[in-house]
């Protein structure tokens, strides 16, 4: 003998999974939100960017200085001999605000 449920619990599981997805949805557009206000993500975006140059002026072996412009934050790439040294270039990166400000600037030894 089969049972057979009334319409209204069918209402009830409906209504219930509406208010979960309403309510994660809710809780995943704040940490979206949250996380990309801080400084740590803007930092770690140019981070990201500097590894990128890096990594094709060396594969490449074109250690040329250059300008680029992500997201109206300027990024400037520099090579120049180490020091003394016949086979050490050093690789300097900053990046920069619309205004000048510096943001964040890293540099990096790399053999030639």
């Amino acid at each position: 003998m089969a049972v057979r449920l009334k319409a209204y619990t069918l209402f009830e599981s409906v209504i219930a999974m509406l208010i979960i997805v309403t309510v994660f949805a809710i809780a995943s557009y704040s940490i979206v939100s949250t996380a990309g206000a801080d400084d740590s993500y803007k930092k770690t975006k140019i981070l990201f960017e500097f590894n990128r140059m890096a990594d094709s002026m060396k594969v490449s072996r074109q250690f040329i200085d250059a300008e680029e412009v992500i997201d109206d934050i300027h990024y400037f790439r520099k090579a120049e001999k180490y020091k003394d040294a016949e086979n050490l270039i050093q690789l300097h990166f900053s990046a920069k605000t619309e205004d000048g400000t510096l943001i964040y600037e890293q540099r990096e030894l790399v053999l030639e």
